[in-house]
């Protein structure tokens, strides 16, 4: 999504499809929201998430709401999101899916891909998190505090001891500090390149 958010602010007339295997973007799951200090984008980028939007002061986000978020800024710049779609066969031209979106099946030509899927499975350390209030949360360098009050902390290997929690998460990853930096960097990242392909085959189209 940072990708797409991306590409528009270099280009806004590009159509873009994003293809998505679940049947919802944000609100179902979780992940590392801690952030050094907010901002972490530029503001169009996520829709307004009402209490769950960080403050200054902030030092984590609730990471499903960010994402839900980052999809409805996108859903309003144009970006044409398919839900429960999986991509079955692509080239370099064109991308052949299925799914049950407003398009159902088909197929569709392409300038660029970006692929982005999960990495879930692509090895690093398991760790072990948990969202509580401040007078519950353990001591640890690993852990921020939420624009809604509350404290989210991650840990690696023991349990940090009998706590109060409201929430229990797991995450397979290097670092949960800097998940959320990372990988909004490496979408433009992926974003510049993408341009500069789709210039080039503008080009070549021209000459």
């Amino acid at each position: 999504m940072s990708a797409a958010h991306t590409l528009l602010d270099l280009d806004e007339s590009i159509e873009i499809h994003l293809l998505e295997e679940s049947a919802e973007i944000g609100l179902i799951g979780e992940g590392p929201g801690l952030v050094e200090s907010w901002p972490i984008m530029p503001d169009h980028w996520m829709a307004n998430i009402r209490s769950q939007t960080p403050l200054q002061s902030s030092s984590a986000i609730r990471r499903s709401w960010m994402t839900k978020g980052m999809a409805i800024a996108l859903a309003e710049r144009g970006v044409n999101i398919h839900l429960r779609t999986r991509a079955s066969s692509r080239t370099n031209k064109e991308v052949t899916f299925s799914g049950a979106g407003y398009l159902g099946s088909g197929s569709m030509e392409v300038d660029d891909i970006i692929e982005a899927r999960d990495r879930d499975d692509d090895g690093g350390v398991e760790w072990q998190g948990g969202v509580c209030l401040p007078e519950h949360a353990p001591s640890t360098e690993r852990k921020g505090m939420r624009p809604d009050g509350t404290v989210e902390v991650w840990w690696e290997q023991a349990d940090p001891g009998s706590m109060i929690w409201i929430h229990r998460m797991k995450w397979l990853g290097e670092d949960p500090r800097n998940s959320l930096s990372i990988e909004i960097e490496e979408g433009e990242s992926l974003a510049t390149t993408s341009i500069e392909t789709i210039k080039q085959i503008d080009k070549d189209q021209e000459e």
